[in-house]
């Protein structure tokens, strides 16, 4: 063999020597790579285990601050019976918003918490006028009746056992009507109180009381309820 073959001889034989080397090599990277791969897995299996349970932990926790920390909102008559009654003649009565409206052949309708009887203290109720049209807010007793007939025209403070305010033609009423206070307007919000241990009645119209020509409206003998009163209104249409 001359020399150059020798020396090619040897370069081949050192080639195949790296190559088997670097195949060694690779083989151990690639085992490290799957060893690494399946080390990796599990932290990734770990890391998303942990973080889906942080985000229960913190969903629950969002749920439980939730129900203790903002109360249900409900509607303020969601849960509350209506208090307001027929009397006499017809109307519609809505009993979640209280809105009460006449009806083309209910006459002169009344209306009222009839089974709420006030006997003693001091009591206060509010009607927010929506049509500022015929109608007679205030109290009545337990001997009122309204009539059968109410196209007749008998409601609130038409006879001796009952008495209103009507801001439509300025009157107060209690058997007769006598030229008092404001005219209210669609709108307004009509206060009525009542005092049943001096035995007094008044009105306000949107808060205002004396300053304005309402206030006190019946007094003295001039209120002498059979038994205790409740909340009552008549209306036309």
């Amino acid at each position: 063999m001359t020399n150059g073959d020798r020396l090619s001889a040897e370069d081949e034989a050192g080639r195949e020597d790296e190559d088997d080397e670097e195949h060694d090599s690779d083989e151990g990277t690639d085992q490290d790579d799957i060893a690494h791969d399946d080390v990796d897995d599990d932290d990734d299996d770990e890391d998303d285990e942990g973080k889906e349970n942080t985000l229960d932990a913190l969903e629950s926790a969002k749920e439980t601050t939730t129900s203790e920390d903002e109360p249900e909102v409900r509607g303020w008559t969601e849960n509350t019976v209506c208090p307001v009654r027929f009397v006499s003649g017809r109307s519609s009565i809505d009993p979640k918003t209280f809105e009460i409206t006449g009806l083309p052949s209910g006459g002169f309708s009344s209306v009222g918490t009839k089974g709420v009887m006030l006997t003693s203290g001091k009591w206060y109720y509010e009607a927010e006028i929506q049509t500022a049209g015929c109608l007679q807010i205030g109290w009545a007793d337990a001997s009122f009746a309204g009539h059968c007939q109410a196209e007749r025209g008998d409601g609130c403070g038409d006879g001796p056992s009952s008495w209103a305010f009507d801001g439509w033609r300025r009157y107060r009423w209690h058997s007769t009507a006598t030229e008092w206070g404001c005219r209210w307007a669609e709108g307004d919000v009509v206060g009525c109180l009542v005092d049943m241990d001096d035995k007094v009645v008044s009105f306000t119209l949107n808060g205002q009381g004396e300053e304005i020509g309402m206030g006190v409206a019946f007094s003295g003998e001039g209120f002498r309820p059979c038994g205790g009163v409740y909340a009552c209104v008549s209306f036309n249409r």
